[in-house]
């Protein structure tokens, strides 16, 4: 039990020093390095917690007695020989060990990384974005059109392609690479998926998850009552979302639902068998999985954007450019490597440095001021104010951009009754957004081909005449 307490408090110390290093600066890779290694120090001096509980609470103690009774003396015999045999042939060696010095050791390791991620900055979904191109009666996209929907999962059908097993598969896949790239990149940041769960539970009780609604019956009516207030496709789709087979005419629909709605918290051998005739999919399971993606593609934003960028990068550079921004990125690597070298070097009496913030700068993640030069750059000075997101303001063009796919101007142009589109970015007062949409609207009225007088007739003397001139003639026997 007093080695697995010294051992918690050098990984505790470890920690400690690993915080002070970060607090030096560095560069963005050393960094994440660094927090990797917390987090190793952590899972490390949490494990080493549970060991000493259960040792306290007779557990260990057991395990230990079971390990002896099966061949643990024998075990303990050899190791000593092997310590005496050490120390006759090194009189002068220590036999005192290092807990801190073992205890780096441990935590000592960086996270690897795809060729794609490019130390943590990108994510790699080729892959991914493989499996969603393979599914049945998907829609054909590109790797950027992908990675801009990534997290638009509510317009996919879900009788033709989120019912397919494929389609769980690779949510499952892309759950699981989100959450190893946060915890790669972002290894001190918790995801909360526990709460995502339980907020998830109550919407699917009360049927309001987004993009599975489902009406609520109560009391629940017959099937003959179904029938006749739900309309065939609105029954299927209540079928859909319960994840329940939709075949049929609008009778069969009725008694299919009447009979979901209807089970018993007990099923007996028949009711089982019935219900597994009409079962499609796991409705629940797949949009528990979508609203997974839907927080962790939140949580991981900013990397998604780089991504973006990156990939459109890639596509507009010549072979050149592409091979001299490799050259200048290895040695911006390098450079974190120094940095993250300058780390472990010891400079005293630094916290009492008083930071001087003259022109009340926005403060950067080592809680220092950003420079002036990017400060003006990306133009964190001018305010941008949004009318139809209640007068919100936006700082600095990048963050005004952002705004424009971000839930408080969604929901903005939702109250509207205006459909968000890319026809109105950079669009903020809502009279221009009434006005353009009333302006859209009319120039697809005007647009929409009219049969009567767009299609044209030729008749006996080869006059051309519009369809209704035309029809009218005819039935009146002039042509």
């Amino acid at each position: 039990g007093r080695s697995l307490l010294e051992e918690v408090e050098s990984f505790e110390r470890c920690v400690v020093e690993s915080l002070e290093r970060k607090k030096r600066g560095g560069g963005a890779r050393a960094r994440m390095n660094l927090d990797f290694k917390i987090n190793r120090y952590l899972e490390e001096c949490q494990e080493l917690v549970k060991r000493c509980s259960e040792s306290q609470l007779g557990n260990f103690i057991q395990a230990e007695k079971e390990r002896i009774q099966h061949g643990g003396v024998s075990e303990f015999y050899a190791e000593k020989r092997k310590i005496t045999e050490y120390f006759a042939k090194f009189p002068n060696a220590t036999n005192q060990v290092d807990v801190l010095e073992t205890s780096m050791a441990k935590g000592d390791v960086t996270p690897a990384w795809r060729g794609e991620e490019r130390q943590g900055k990108y994510l790699d979904l080729n892959a991914l974005f493989n499996s969603f191109l393979n599914l049945k009666n998907i829609n054909r996209v590109t790797y950027l059109e992908y990675l801009d929907n990534i997290d638009n999962l509510v317009g996919i059908d879900i009788a033709k392609v989120k019912s397919q097993l494929g389609y769980k598969t690779y949510l499952l896949q892309l759950v699981e690479y989100l959450v190893s790239f946060h915890n790669r990149a972002q290894a001190l940041v918790v995801l909360d998926l526990k709460t995502v769960e339980e907020q998830f539970e109550e919407n699917w009780g009360r049927g309001t998850v987004v993009g599975w609604e489902r009406k609520t019956f109560k009391p629940i009516p017959t099937a003959k009552e179904l029938e006749n207030t739900l309309s065939s496709e609105a029954l299927a789709k209540e079928l859909v979302v319960r994840g329940k087979k939709t075949g049929g005419n609008a009778q069969q629909r009725a008694e299919r639902l009447h009979f979901v709605l209807t089970l018993p918290d007990t099923l007996d051998g028949t009711t089982k068998k019935k219900l597994k005739k009409n079962r499609l999919f796991d409705s629940k399971d797949v949009a528990l999985l979508e609203a997974k993606v839907q927080y962790l593609t939140e949580k991981l934003s900013d990397y998604i954007d780089a991504t973006k960028t990156f990939v459109t990068r890639r596509q507009t550079r010549t072979l050149e450019e592409l091979q001299r921004e490799e050259e200048e990125e290895l040695e911006r690597e390098a450079q974190d490597d120094e940095d993250e070298d300058a780390l472990y070097q010891d400079e005293p009496d630094e916290d009492k440095l008083v930071i001087s913030n003259p022109w009340n700068l926005p403060l950067d993640y080592d809680g220092k001021p950003i420079p002036l030069w990017l400060y003006k750059l990306h133009g964190l000075g001018i305010a941008y104010k949004c009318e139809i997101c209640g007068n919100y303001t936006y700082w600095g063009r990048r963050a005004f951009d952002k705004h424009f796919k971000e839930w408080r101007h969604q929901h903005g142009m939702q109250t509207l009754g205006i459909p968000n589109t890319k026809h109105f970015h950079d669009i903020t007062k809502i009279d221009e957004a009434k006005k353009l949409f009333e302006k859209l609207e009319q120039s697809i009225k005007t647009k929409t081909f009219d049969q009567d007088d767009g299609e044209e007739f030729e008749d006996s003397q080869g006059n051309i005449l519009s369809k209704k001139v035309y029809m009218d003639l005819l039935r009146q026997n002039l042509l």
